[in-house]
């Protein structure tokens, strides 16, 4: 247990992406470890896309990042034990 939850706590984000492309036996291992995880009421209703053209892509992160900007949300914070 205590192995779990210090890989919860040493977890961190990456957002230094090389422009390397992923293969695609890489992005079938991803979706397929991706679809074992557990759903509400093991209902398993998911859905994987996967988007290679980078236009494409920079497309669809701009028009998120605007609609994000443009809601409301409230953050609730959990003090660090």
């Amino acid at each position: 247990m205590l192995n779990f939850l210090q890989t919860i706590r040493d977890r961190r984000a990456v957002r230094d992406y090389t422009m390397e492309p992923v293969s695609p036996g890489i992005v079938y291992q991803l979706i397929s470890a991706a679809s074992w995880a557990p759903s509400a009421m093991n209902g398993q209703n998911c859905h994987f896309t996967v988007i290679t053209d980078k236009s494409l892509l920079d497309d669809i992160s701009a028009k998120a990042k605007t609609w994000l900007l443009k809601k409301t949300f409230i953050f609730f914070t959990m003090p660090r034990c």
